[in-house]
């Protein structure tokens, strides 16, 4: 049983590493186009 319930929570705390990297990724995304779109429509 404990074994189970390491393995439940290891998969927990890697659910959150992937949540943690999608909202990184999100928020430079975010990031990059608040930057880019401004200079490129400046360019134009």
């Amino acid at each position: 049983m404990q074994n189970l319930r390491y393995r439940s929570d290891n998969l927990q705390s890697e659910k959150n590493n992937m949540t943690i990297i999608f909202q990184l990724f999100f928020f430079l995304e975010n990031i990059t186009l608040a930057v880019v779109v401004p200079s490129f429509s400046l360019t134009r």
